[in-house]
């Protein structure tokens, strides 16, 4: 909590926010209009917002108690953003799901609509059929976002999901594939 500025609280949930390396303009606007009701809903937020929106958030920020919010165009320590917080709200590629499931974080995935085969979506629906993730699709992330957190957010939810991407988490995969290497090149 320290490296965000932020301070322990019982009261207080954190969420990660983020759009991969670039960020995504339509998590970055949601976010912006509901990020009043969020802080003053005891939310604190770690949001990456990419390069492009980076000023005008970071203006909108500087209007924000320091200790409710840290944003950044990009997080050099991942880890401490994905180690403080309890929900993460993002997109749904797939090194960002193995990412999530791998430490067991509850997350909202918002695909990105125009990947290719649609398989952010496909990537999505696989943790929102487990139980470990809620998705909003781009188009109604602006009316639902703010709710969709909040509803999120209870205790014994939060608990539930993480139980769920843990299942779903591999984390001897990059054993697995070197072992599967191995043999390939012995064969």
């Amino acid at each position: 909590l320290i490296f965000f500025g932020f301070e322990e609280s019982a009261h207080k949930a954190t969420v990660l926010i983020f759009g991969g390396s670039l960020g995504a303009h339509s998590i970055n606007e949601a976010v912006e209009n509901c990020v009043d009701k969020l802080i003053n809903n005891n939310v604190r937020l770690i949001w990456q917002t990419g390069k492009e929106d980076y000023q005008r958030i970071k203006v909108l920020a500087k209007k924000i108690p320091p200790k409710m919010i840290w944003v950044s165009p990009f997080i050099d320590r991942m880890d401490y953003a994905y180690c403080v917080s309890d929900l993460v709200v993002c997109r749904a590629g797939a090194t960002t799901i193995a990412e999530i499931t791998r430490i067991g974080k509850p997350a909202i995935l918002v695909p990105y609509p125009q990947a290719a085969a649609n398989h952010q979506v496909e990537n999505a629906k696989s943790l929102v059929d487990a139980g470990a993730a809620e998705m909003l699709n781009d188009s109604e992330i602006n009316d639902k976002l703010f709710m969709k957190i909040l509803d999120t957010l209870t205790h014994e939810r939060l608990n539930y999901m993480s139980e769920q991407s843990n299942k779903l988490g591999k984390p001897d995969a990059s054993k697995i594939l070197a072992q599967r290497i191995i043999n390939l090149a012995k064969s």
